[in-house]
């Protein structure tokens, strides 16, 4: 889950945890939850786009008129392009992440200072996604920066841990 710049919750929602079911549609999906009457509440309740498969990593951007999100084995940018609340334009950026494990599939995603988005894959996969670049390839844990302006990918850490659970920067962009 994330929160854009008007204050709106954004959630994963992923019935289909922990994997689909034979004959039994995906409807895995992005939700916004707004609070209109400004009472602590949610009482709006968006579906921004519906038929992902396990939208564990989410990030928003332009007002929420952007949003990052997995779509096992892919990263996919999906788009607001009319202004409605809603998707209407889904783009696979990336391909290749390691599926494994679904549990440790990418997530935390976190805008960096740098204007990347960072986000981690859990032990137990082996990603070889495919870039304009080149290939990129992690084994077991890692952190990714992507630059979502030129679609680069790079891996910025690697480390023999367990689940990246989450990525945070301090004041000073560390």
């Amino acid at each position: 889950m994330t929160f854009d710049s008007q204050g709106r919750l954004w959630v994963g929602n992923i019935p289909t945890q922990p994997h689909a079911q034979p004959g039994v549609p995906i409807k895995d999906s992005v939700i916004i939850l707004e609070d209109t009457d400004k009472d602590g509440a949610a009482d709006k309740h968006t579906v921004f786009y519906e038929g992902l498969y396990l939208p564990l990593g989410l990030a928003v951007e332009d007002g929420g008129r952007t949003a990052y999100v997995t779509d096992e084995p892919n990263l996919v940018k999906l788009r607001d392009t009319d202004g409605d609340g809603k998707a209407d334009k889904k783009e696979i950026l990336l391909q290749g992440f390691g599926t494994e494990d679904n549990h440790h599939f990418i997530s935390a995603f976190q805008w960096g200072p740098d204007g990347r988005l960072y986000y981690g894959q859990g032990l137990f996969l082996n990603s070889q996604v495919e870039t304009p670049g080149g290939p990129v390839r992690a084994h077991q844990a890692a952190v990714f920066r992507h630059d979502p302006r030129v679609n680069k990918l790079e891996v910025f850490a690697s480390f023999g841990w367990s689940n990246v659970w989450g990525i945070i920067f301090d004041n000073h962009g560390q």
